[in-house]
């Protein structure tokens, strides 16, 4: 039956394609734009994976979608510039966000590189326009898709549903032959990501993510699920064996709990309920957790960054030419280099130095809004900090696909749009407070301080012109009734 699924997938790819693009050309919800985030944080998540021998891909039910998930990628990236095109009013004069852009280059970059430093040019060719074709229409579709602090807990919910499908496309693997679950003969859990070390780095995002809702998420109802979900996702942390997923997770948790371990710190043991549940459950079924791999395995990481670093003593300015050639990737600034040379290091720097300029405003404007906003902004630190110390160990950072590439356009998306919404609800509030026949009052004063967290007079300056996302938001504000509801 396998032999057979190439052939349908085919078939499957083709029909997408065409259908993708007449259903996002036809589509006049705006918001199922959040729908195609969703379908590109599955197609980043899953990869195939070798078989035991090495020598082939393992025949997981999934492998034909597996194999193809650039094509997938592709596709929704496709859908999201269709979107942008049927829905350009949307999307104001809001500039990309800075990280977004960094991150462009640097995927353009290394295009380039490959095209004048290796053998094979065409794939160089068909690289920059991999990036181009997937990643320009997420710098504006993402922000358009961000009109207040409603649609940032939607669009993280919509992550949590990427997530739901790649664990139920696990299980149904884990039903038919779990031990293509495995890497080669160990235990490490992979799932369907091609390796422990993919699957626990995706798994930290989802699961920090998963916990961001479960403290903060307004729709109470979903609560119990987030922190299913963000149980589930750190048992499964577990399972891969991977010390890096353990401490990005560790990192981004503490930062998203940290302000919150208040009341809400009395649900903790649902949560680790919930987890020891999930583990007994596996254990019934006979899955072995190699917790203690985490801290017995050696050293494997020193050895591979000499490595890199005498490649890049070797070709400092143009690197090796391409990610193949380098000796290892568990690193990647210094994967980066080694592959394309000084220029892919500065772009890893202009890249961190935007980051540094935006964290450095979230952090001072933190000081002054409302606790809603105060959670959002810890979450995009969180993720930040997550996907930055996480790449001291793993060479995502120059990947054309990847979760984390993935997760952090939705964190500097939402840190980028954050300020301008608390900025567009500030002045929404004194305008009513100062409408026509209204008297000032402290009631009036109290209702905008109570609901954008600002007790002083705004100063709109640091947050540049907001006005351009913002300009639909009453009409867009009628498109859900828990929007209208909370205004």
């Amino acid at each position: 039956m396998l032999q057979n699924l190439p052939i349908a997938f085919d078939l499957l790819f083709l029909g997408g394609f065409v259908g993708a693009l007449v259903a996002a050309a036809m589509a006049r919800n705006f918001r199922l734009a959040f729908l195609v985030l969703a379908g590109m944080m599955v197609a980043a998540a899953v990869a195939p994976a070798l078989n035991i021998k090495g020598d082939a891909f393992a025949q997981t039910w999934a492998v034909a979608f597996t194999q193809r998930r650039r094509e997938w990628y592709m596709i929704f990236g496709l859908m999201a510039a269709v979107f942008l095109l049927t829905n350009q009013h949307r999307l104001g004069r809001g500039l990309a966000p800075p990280q977004m852009v960094c991150l462009l280059i640097l995927g353009v970059y290394g295009g380039l590189m490959r095209i004048v430093g290796t053998s094979d040019p065409i794939s160089g060719l068909v690289a920059v326009a991999f990036m181009v074709v997937s990643l320009v229409p997420l710098l504006y579709l993402i922000p358009a898709l961000l009109q207040d602090e409603n649609d940032i807990f939607a669009l993280f919910r919509w992550m949590m549903v990427a997530l739901g499908v790649w664990a139920a496309a696990c299980t149904v693997q884990f039903v038919i032959n779990q031990d293509l679950l495995y890497s080669g003969s160990t235990k490490r859990f992979q799932g369907l990501s091609g390796n422990p070390q993919h699957a626990a780095v995706y798994l930290a995002f989802s699961a920090v993510a998963a916990l961001f809702l479960f403290f903060n998420d307004p729709k109470h109802r979903y609560r119990p699920l987030w922190a299913v979900m963000s149980a589930l996702a750190f048992v499964l942390i577990l399972w891969t064996g991977s010390r890096t997923g353990v401490g990005m997770f560790v990192i981004g948790g503490g930062i998203v709990a940290l302000t919150r371990l208040g009341r809400t710190v009395l649900l903790l043991p649902i949560a680790g309920l919930i987890g020891f549940a999930i583990m007994s459950v596996l254990d019934a079924f006979g899955v072995q957790f190699d917790i203690a791999g985490l801290t017995s395995r050696g050293d494997n990481r020193t050895a591979a960054w000499g490595r890199l670093f005498q490649q890049i003593l070797e070709h400092p300015l143009f690197g090796v030419g391409g990610t193949e050639e380098t000796l290892a990737s568990e690193n990647s600034y210094l994967y980066a280099m080694a592959s394309y040379g000084l220029g892919a290091g500065l772009a890893l720097l202009a890249l961190l130095l935007v980051t540094i300029r935006l964290a450095s405003r979230l952090v001072a404007l933190r000081r002054r809004v409302a606790p809603r906003h105060k959670a959002i902004i810890d979450l995009v630190l969180a993720g930040n900090l997550m996907y930055f110390s996480g790449a001291l160990f793993e060479g995502y950072m120059i990947a054309r696909i990847a979760a984390p590439l993935s997760f952090i356009l939705v964190f500097a998306a939402v840190g980028h749009r954050l300020p301008r919404i608390i900025a567009q609800q500030q002045a929404d509030a004194l305008g009513r407070a100062a409408a026509p026949g209204d008297e000032p009052t402290d009631t009036h004063a109290d209702h905008a301080d109570a609901h954008t967290g600002y007790s002083a007079e705004p100063d709109y300056s640091e947050y540049g012109d907001f006005r351009g996302y913002g300009e639909d938001t009453h009409d867009h504000a009628h498109e859900d009734h828990d929007h209208a509801a909370h205004r």
